[in-house]
């Protein structure tokens, strides 16, 4: 199951001064009647880079950088490939990003790209809350952020490295073929305690969802 589903990780827990838009709603009281348009316009802001402290919002996959920038146009046709092991795979990522696998691997263990991931699951988060924005975004930062999950795990999953070694490949029993289409049609699982949201106002006055 850990392969079908792709929960948010973060850079660790929230704090009283954490200014990640994750950490800011989940500290709204859920309890209250108007929580959810609490919520909603803390997003809101979020998108419109007026939240201090909690942003940049990444309006676009092609905003980020190397190679995180090409996740959204890659993911899909990767999903749509039948690969024989995980060698082909590696193989036609590298291709496609135009690196190396150990330039990549290099790049996957950087704090940076932790960094800039963590951005892009604030700004999912943010969209997944202001329904009437670009559909079109969410979906492109929810592949970049799929197809970023399932390499971080796959680079996870590599032995040591001795030094200034290159690194090696993915062992194939580790990544099967079935384990990689799971990996590629996984479903990102939005966290409590931020998701679901709490009912709108009128629902709550009048008892309904």
């Amino acid at each position: 199951m850990v392969d079908n589903f792709v929960p948010y990780q973060g850079l660790g827990s929230c704090t009283a001064t954490d200014q990640r838009l994750f950490c800011i709603l989940s500290a709204v009281d859920r309890s209250s009647p108007d929580a959810r348009e609490q919520m909603e316009l803390l997003a809101r802001r979020y998108v419109a880079d007026t939240l201090p402290g909690a942003g940049p919002f990444v309006p676009a996959a092609a905003a980020l950088t190397s190679p995180l920038d090409r996740f959204a146009h890659i993911q899909p046709l990767l999903r749509g490939v039948e690969f024989p092991g995980v060698g082909p795979f590696v193989e036609v990522l590298c291709s496609s990003l135009g690196v190396g696998w150990n330039d990549l691997v290099t790049r996957v263990r950087a704090r940076a790209f932790a960094e800039e991931l963590d951005r892009v699951w604030q700004s999912v988060f943010a969209l997944c809350i202001v329904r009437d924005h670009d559909r079109g975004a969410l979906d492109a930062l929810t592949d970049t952020v799929l197809l970023a999950a399932l390499l971080i795990r796959i680079v996870a999953s590599l032995p040591a490295q001795a030094g200034n070694a290159p690194a090696p490949l993915p062992a194939a029993a580790t990544w099967p073929p079935q384990r990689l289409r799971r990996g590629l049609a996984a479903t990102l699982a939005l966290p409590e305690p931020v998701f679901p949201l709490p009912p709108a106002r009128g629902a709550v006055e009048s008892g309904t969802d």
